[in-house]
């Protein structure tokens, strides 16, 4: 977008964002004058704009030893490091003995990840899809409204719907895929906090341990 900007020198510029930070580091001084801060996550809960959560950060996944590229993880480490019969079997025992029956977004490292993890989830008798960006566009709204509706329980995927995804029902949110990245990490769980009649508050079940890289 800086590009833009620039071609554009005489324009007045402004940016609009949920997540003002640059996995690079890089500050937006170059490019904005001012800030002005919107309401808080935690202030838009209390007004009713969002729903509450209750989040659990059980042991899960390990990255001693996986290197940073880029600002964040090294995919093709990350997937030794998250795709582990074991780990999906422990998410899938949380699952069970938290959001039982939930409809549930999952975050994956990679598509085979995905993959695996949706059948296990298939395995232990649930209704799950796995979906990426290569999945025909008909099946993947297909998919999207079985999830909507009920009729799906898990929907695994990599990074398809961190944006622009609005599904009020989705009660629970589960991360498998640790980032360095907050905003990565907020756009996932917000996939959760859209209020819906009858849901109190969305499950969020961080196996990444990003609620320690990053915070509540």
């Amino acid at each position: 977008w800086s590009s833009v900007i620039k071609r554009f020198e005489s324009a007045y510029v402004i940016g609009l964002t949920a997540t003002p930070q640059r996995l690079d580091g890089r500050g937006l001084a170059s490019l904005f004058t001012r800030i002005i801060t919107g309401p808080s996550v935690r202030s838009l809960i209390d007004a009713g704009h969002l729903a509450d959560y209750r989040l659990y950060a059980p042991a899960g996944i390990q990255t001693t030893g996986v290197h940073v590229r880029m600002g964040d993880y090294a995919t093709n480490e990350l997937t030794l490091a998250a795709d582990k019969p074991s780990i999906t079997g422990d998410v899938i025992d949380h699952y069970r003995n938290l959001a039982d029956g939930k409809r549930a977004l999952v975050r994956c490292v990679s598509i085979k990840h995905s993959q695996h993890v949706a059948a296990q989830f298939v395995s232990a008798g649930y209704r799950a899809r796995h979906v990426d960006g290569e999945t025909p566009t008909d099946e993947r709204d297909a998919a999207f409204r079985a999830f909507s509706d009920g009729r799906l329980q898990i929907i695994t995927q990599v990074d398809l719907v961190n944006e622009g995804l609005d599904i009020p029902g989705i009660e629970c949110a589960i991360d498998l895929r640790p980032t360095m990245s907050l905003s990565l990490w907020l756009q996932f769980c917000g996939r959760a906090l859209r209020p819906a009649p009858g849901k109190s508050h969305a499950i969020i079940l961080d196996h990444a341990g990003n609620t320690l890289r990053q915070g509540l």
